[in-house]
């Protein structure tokens, strides 16, 4: 019985093209992991140099693509696009924190310089005197 289904099944949907590769590949596309548009000759050229290196969805994933559904293809794009943008604004914070820690360990050095400098002074005036 349970072959006499599937046997079914199989023959529908090859009758209407459900099964064939053409389909399930045409409906999957990479999108760019920051989210931005990507030329399509450029996803073909990335596409075409992983192709030679056997692993092609690794190979992909390196260079920066996601491979999803063309039906969520724009809203995937619009959430990577938005995390994109998150990171890049905390990259920004972390950098500009780290840029105050710089300052202020700088400008602590010179104060100790200073401190050093003044002190050396005042020994040296105290034994002129």
């Amino acid at each position: 019985m349970r072959v006499f289904i599937l046997a079914l099944a199989a023959a529908s949907l090859s009758g209407c093209g459900g099964l064939s590769s053409s389909s399930l590949l045409s409906s999957k596309m990479y999108v760019r992991a920051d989210g931005q548009p990507a030329a399509q000759q450029l996803v073909d050229a990335d596409l075409e140099s992983c192709s030679a290196s056997g692993d092609t969805q690794r190979c992909m994933v390196a260079k920066g693509y996601f491979y999803v559904e063309s039906s969520k293809a724009d809203a995937k794009r619009i959430e990577l696009a938005q995390i994109s943008e998150a990171n890049k604004q905390r990259e920004e914070t972390r950098l500009a924190a780290e840029r105050k820690q710089q300052e202020d360990l700088e400008r602590a050095r010179r104060r100790e310089a200073a401190k050093k400098k003044k002190k050396v002074q005042k020994v040296q005036t105290s034994k002129v005197n």
